[in-house]
């Protein structure tokens, strides 16, 4: 059942001041991989430390470690656990629109969405006896300081490797939320000019599904790692992948006398979410890393991109032919997309920038 209520009252005559708010409970679409849990004959696999015997440098057929783990949603790994649920999401939204004059309108619109019942897989077959507790030393992001030095807990796995067995389940306390506002405004000229300023301010937080910032790492609608290892739910609160804090976005398109028109989209916003990670690499389950500050407390470079198209258009008998020139990140801005998430000399080191500028031109002919 996914019962919604919605009101709008235009509070001004011709619709100069409408208010309106709506209230939705929606039920999430459930994916067919998650039958894959309990499924004989779903993936499965036996973890093991990387050896290297003949210590050649390579490992061949054979050379395998010691057994450290299980993993898959297959049977006899994996289950469905009995107390999966449906995950829902609840709404609110709140706007009103306004127009000041026949050219300008104005948006403004709240919105709080939440989300329960996540599901998640859940190690059924460790306890916390199967794992021993210490603590390394990190030295935090300013390495000439002392301020931020702290001391992080690291789980040793001591369990056999065929203990691990998985349930996927609804864990109580396993949501997140979406809280934001958005402002627009809107320009109109007769049929020459249109302009569009947006704006949004919001915030989302919850667990991360795994470590890591990327969209199938740092996000709630996923299947992860939580609850598998508890180096995996060292610090998972806080900003997921689609948290961008502030963003602003100027679009608009020009007319001018002779066919000429131009379009332009200006965009900004805030930076991608991460946390640092510590690398402990002399683990018995192997080498393996933490959150060593609430998910999502850093963030990359801000990112701002101007794309424009002009256009003209030529008349050739009954036909009409259109010359082109395109631009792509007009400014050439070169901001870091992606940087070193990893505790020590490198940290914050860019390893991935924004695309540079890219001109096109084109022809379009329509007979």
């Amino acid at each position: 059942m996914t019962p919604c209520l919605s009101l709008r009252w235009a509070a001004l005559a011709r619709d100069r001041l409408v208010l309106w708010a709506a209230a939705t409970r929606r039920a999430h679409r459930l994916p067919l991989d998650w039958l894959q849990w309990g499924d004989a004959d779903a993936p499965r696999a036996e973890v093991h430390r990387w050896t290297d015997a003949d210590g050649d440098g390579v490992v061949e057929e054979g050379e395998i470690g010691p057994w450290v783990g299980r993993a898959g949603p297959g049977a006899p790994v994996g289950a469905l656990g009995p107390g999966l649920r449906r995950p829902r999401t609840d709404e609110l939204l709140v706007a009103f629109e306004t127009h000041l004059s026949h050219a300008l309108a104005v948006r403004f619109a709240g919105v709080d969405r939440r989300t329960s019942r996540r599901a998640e897989s859940v190690n059924t077959g460790l306890g916390p006896d199967a794992y021993t507790i210490r603590f390394v030393t990190d030295p935090g992001g300013d390495l000439a300081g002392s301020a931020d030095d702290q001391r992080l807990p690291v789980a040793e796995r001591q369990a056999p490797g065929e203990a691990d067995a998985f349930a996927l389940a609804s864990p109580e306390g396993l949501d997140a939320r979406y809280r934001g506002v958005d402002l627009t405004l809107d320009l109109r000229v007769r049929d020459r000019l249109r302009v569009r300023l947006a704006g949004t301010a919001h915030r989302v937080d919850g667990a991360a599904a795994s470590r890591g910032f990327r969209a199938v790492e740092n996000d709630p609608g996923l299947l992860g790692e939580l609850f598998d290892t508890p180096n995996g739910d060292t610090n998972t609160e806080g900003r997921l992948f689609f948290d961008r804090a502030y963003t602003i976005n100027l679009c608009g398109l020009l007319r001018a006398p002779g066919r000429l028109r131009l379009g332009w989209v200006a965009r900004y916003q805030d930076g991608q979410p991460f946390a640092r990670v510590v690398v402990v690499p002399d683990l018995p389950q192997g080498p393996d890393f933490v959150r060593a500050v609430p998910n999502g407390r850093h963030r990359f470079a801000y990112t701002l991109t101007v794309d424009a198209r002009l256009e003209k258009d030529l008349a050739i008998g009954r036909r009409r032919l259109a010359l082109r020139l395109e631009a792509f990140n007009l400014l050439q801005t070169r901001h870091e997309v992606e940087e070193d998430v990893v505790s020590g000399p490198a940290f914050r080191t860019p390893a991935l920038v924004q695309p540079p500028r890219v001109l096109r031109a084109g022809l379009r002919l329509e007979l």
